[in-house]
C-alpha cells in the first residue's frame, strides 16, 4: 500500500496543477464590468493580448488649502518603457498616484489631492476617461480592485 503513495501524491499534485491552469484564465468572469477596460483578472488569461490601448495621461497635484494646481509630467519620474507599461494599467495608475502623494508629503509637508485625466482609446474606439477627472486617487486604497473606481463603460 505504501508503494503506491508516492504515485498517488504525484497524480494528485499533477491533477491540482492542471485544474488550476484550466480555471485561472476564466477568473475574469468573476469580476463585474468589462475586463478589457479595468483589467482585473486580465493577467494570465487566455484573452490577454486581445486589446490595444492608446493613452493620454496627465496627473494634477492640488494643494488642499490654497487650491494651487501643479502638473506632474510622467517623464520626470518614469522612462519611456515604464510609461508604456504603466499607462494602460489601472492598478499601476493608482500606485503611481500614491507615489506622487508620498513624494509631495515627504518634500512639501502636505498631502495633495491627486487627480488624473486619463483618456483611453481601446481597440480603435473613441477616447474615454478611465477615471473621473475629479476623483482624488490618493484617497483610494492602493490595492483596491480597479472595477470599484474606474469609470464604468460598456463594450
Amino acid at each position: 500500500m505504501l508503494d503506491h503513495l508516492p504515485r498517488k501524491i504525484l497524480l494528485g499534485t499533477l491533477g491540482i496543477f492542471v485544474f488550476v491552469q484550466l480555471i485561472l484564465p476564466f477568473r475574469h468572469f468573476l469580476n463585474p464590468g468589462w475586463t478589457l477596460w479595468h483589467e482585473e483578472g486580465h493577467y494570465f488569461a487566455w484573452r490577454m493580448m486581445l486589446r490595444q490601448k492608446v493613452i493620454e495621461i496627465r496627473y494634477d497635484l492640488t494643494h488642499p488649502v490654497t487650491k494651487e494646481i501643479r502638473y506632474a509630467p510622467l517623464e520626470d519620474y518614469l522612462n519611456s518603457s515604464q510609461i508604456r507599461t504603466f499607462a494602460g494599467n489601472p492598478g499601476m495608475v493608482l500606485l503611481f498616484a500614491h507615489h506622487l502623494k508620498d513624494l509631495v508629503k515627504k518634500n512639501a509637508g502636505f498631502t495633495p489631492i491627486v487627480t488624473a485625466e486619463i483618456l483611453i482609446s481601446l481597440n480603435g474606439r473613441p477616447k474615454m476617461n478611465l477615471v473621473d477627472p475629479l476623483l482624488n486617487l490618493a484617497d483610494i486604497d492602493p490595492y483596491k480592485p480597479a472595477y470599484y473606481w474606474v469609470t464604468d463603460v460598456k463594450p
